[in-house]
């Protein structure tokens, strides 16, 4: 028996009143209080778990006041008016950065004060960058700053909403969320590092100061659909978070106590579920413990300040003093779930790594996609590639930064292509610099694409095919993840359908008859290769049968599923140049890079990147899995359409049912 928890979302854009039920204080150990707030959400909205409330807060009132008072100091005679649109726009509160530091320079009018600020500027690139005080404090502390208005607008960020987890369970009211969140508060230093103001957060001030009726405008949104419980209660969980970040898991918890209550027949097939929890001390613990008496989780505390027969220390190393309880649910197939601070995702997933790199998980292949083997095919196993010819899309950072650094170091010719120029005489810059003791050096060329654009696409492959007589290597490397929804390409089809797969499929199509030439030109057979990236988002993502043809044709507001489609169609893709350009003796293959630390999570809501930094590796790692599937004599002409793992080696069993999808009906398939 089961019950799912899929509900329908309200249109991600939409911004709602929300009205204040109640705001609680759960805990004050700590440096930073806890709170909860429960709003009522209007008639017809709805959320699902693991989703975000995003709220844009008004700029705390002793910031207003301090920012008309310094526009009256500076007798602008625009304060008034121009201060009033500037005020609920911009960010009055996040620390300077570097780059308005450099803009505040150019306004000071003393010798003395710019020098302070030029001593400044590198604490602001440090680690306690986010100790510094804000433009407006540095204005009010500065008066030699003379700036305008209009100047002003221009350094200011935009003031952009703050995102919350939901931590409250749609199917027990589904029109009432609830938040819970801290007071941030911050200790400033000056310019010279000397001990400064306290400051507190805007967003959680603003929460803070609210009451009963009061409205909010907010609206819902999806953080990640992977990041929710799963549907069916037969499923281990592991979940580990502290502070703040048990949020999302309070909904959980709350989500499974009611399916139980309403169906007391699922207690007989729950499984267990393991929740970590970082606490400050027993009273940060007391709210949690109350989580815990439901009986649905097993609470493991960890208190930084614990008492008695508590476990005192960090969250991850409760985990690792309970491993034989998290290796137990591993091997069982459990879902692991992370939410914190920084420190607290990179220590637990620190644990995990140990854990999986000392054998003691159950190495499934999903698992093992996350902890690969160690690297068997590396740069100096390349043989001698002086005369032949390569290009690797994105060649210019990221994996194809690696990767173009490597087969130029063995003596290739490898063209980098991509929309930005600068960006690619910047790296082979670099590149050219990075010559070892066994480098031969190569050439390295730029070929500008773009390859969310068929006629710049033509173009590039037209004046390649003008330049080289031969292509030993396509690296159809690049690639687009999660950019905003309703971005299209410059032939209206959406962004990560037409960058990740019409594009590298147009490419490929252009260059097949050099490909083929150069196949029978050569000695080696099998040694010319096309290479497409896919991801564990298909083994993880995609549908039955890996593609629904509807959401191609009418691609869907959810970018994870559109990712999850462009990069199942990089398989169907290599399966289909395996078939027509195997036979003429060119190998054709699809891998996943790994999951890699690469600019393809800039468009990522920021708490994605904190979430899984622990189980990201180097490109270059990314780019040993393509060296393999680009130069091991182990691969033959038969292993055309196969999937490459990280860092090298055959997936031992793919999903069945997208190996039955791309066969044909007269081969056995579906079609």
């Amino acid at each position: 028996m089961k019950e799912n928890f899929e509900q329908e979302t309200p249109n991600a854009n939409d911004t709602i009143q929300a009205h204040v039920k109640d705001v609680k204080l759960l805990a004050s150990g700590g440096t930073e209080p806890k709170y909860r707030i429960d709003l009522e959400l209007p008639e017809g909205s709805t959320y699902e778990m693991g989703d975000i409330l995003k709220i844009i807060p008004p700029n705390i009132q002793q910031v207003g006041e301090g920012f008309h008072q310094f526009m009256t100091n500076i007798r602008n005679s625009m304060a008034i008016s121009g201060g009033t649109v500037l005020f609920s726009e911009a960010d009055m509160c996040q620390p300077t950065t570097f780059e308005q530091l450099e803009w505040l320079i150019k306004y000071c009018t003393t010798d003395h004060d710019r020098a302070t600020f030029e001593a400044a500027k590198a604490g602001f690139c440090g680690a306690l960058s986010h100790l510094r005080p804000s433009v407006l404090q540095l204005l009010e502390g500065y008066p030699s700053i003379r700036i305008q208005a209009h100047q002003l607008s221009a350094i200011l960020s935009e003031l952009l909403p703050r995102s919350y987890f939901i931590s409250s369970s749609p199917l027990k009211s589904p029109s009432t969320c609830s938040l819970i969140y801290s007071m941030a508060i911050r200790k400033i230093r000056g310019l010279s590092n000397e001990d400064g103001d306290t400051s507190i957060g805007m967003a959680s001030h603003y929460l803070s100061q609210l009451r009963a009726g009061d409205s909010v405008t907010c609206s819902v949104e999806t953080f990640s659909t992977r990041f929710r419980p799963p549907t069916e209660l037969s499923t281990p969980l592991i979940m580990i978070c502290d502070g703040v970040g048990i949020a999302p898991f309070v909904g959980f918890v709350m989500h499974r106590a009611e399916l139980l209550r309403r169906h007391p027949a699922l207690w007989d097939i729950i499984t267990p579920a393991l929740f970590f929890v970082g606490c400050h001390s027993l009273d940060d613990s007391v709210y949690v413990s109350e989580l815990g008496s439901s009986g649905v989780v097993d609470l493991r505390n960890a208190l930084s300040h614990g008492a008695g027969n508590d476990f005192k220390g960090d969250v991850q190393e409760r985990v690792w003093a309970d491993r034989q309880d998290v290796i137990k649910l591993w091997n069982i197939g459990a879902k692991v779930s992370i939410c914190g601070s920084q420190s607290t995702c990179i220590g637990a997933g620190d644990v995990l790594r140990k854990l999986a790199m000392e054998g003691e998980f159950n190495m499934g292949n999903t698992i093992s996609m996350f902890f690969p083997p160690s690297p068997t095919f590396v740069e100096t196993d390349v043989p001698n590639q002086a005369g032949r010819v390569f290009i690797v899309t994105g060649g210019y950072s990221g994996v194809g930064y690696e990767l173009s650094r490597m087969i130029w170091q063995r003596g290739g010719t490898v063209y980098i292509a991509g929309r930005d120029e600068v960006k690619a005489r910047e790296a082979i810059s670099v590149i050219e610099k990075d010559m070892t003791t066994d480098s031969i050096a190569g050439g390295l060329r730029f070929l500008k694409m773009a390859l969310d654009d068929l006629v710049s696409i033509k173009a590039a492959a037209d004046k390649f095919l003008a330049e080289e007589k031969r292509l030993d290597g396509l690296f159809n490397n690049a690639g687009v993840s999660n950019p905003p929804a309703g971005w299209v390409s410059a032939q209206g089809h959406e962004m990560q359908l037409a960058t990740n797969c019409l594009g590298p499929y147009f490419l490929t199509k252009l260059l097949s008859p050099l490909l083929i030439s150069t196949a029978k030109a050569t000695e080696t057979n099998g040694s010319v290769r096309v290479l497409f990236t896919t991801s564990i988002a298909t083994h993880l993502g995609a549908p039955d049968g890996g593609i629904e043809v509807n959401k191609l044709l009418t691609p869907t507001n959810d970018q994870q599923v559109n990712y999850a489609l462009s990069k199942t169609g990089n398989w169907f893709l290599a399966d289909h140049f395996a078939k027509e350009l195997g036979p003429r003796g060119v190998v054709s293959l699809v891998l996943n890079p790994g999951n890699l630390k690469t600019p393809l999570l800039r468009h990522f809501h920021w708490g994605v990147g904190a979430l899984v930094s622990p189980l990201l590796y180097h490109p270059r790692f990314g780019a040993y899995t393509n060296l393999w599937a680009g130069f091991s004599p182990d691969i033959k002409l038969e292993d055309g359409g196969r999937w490459v793992e990280p860092w090298g080696r055959f997936h031992p069993n793919p999903r069945a049912d997208v190996i039955n999808a791309v066969k044909t009906k007269e081969q056995g398939g579906t079609g």
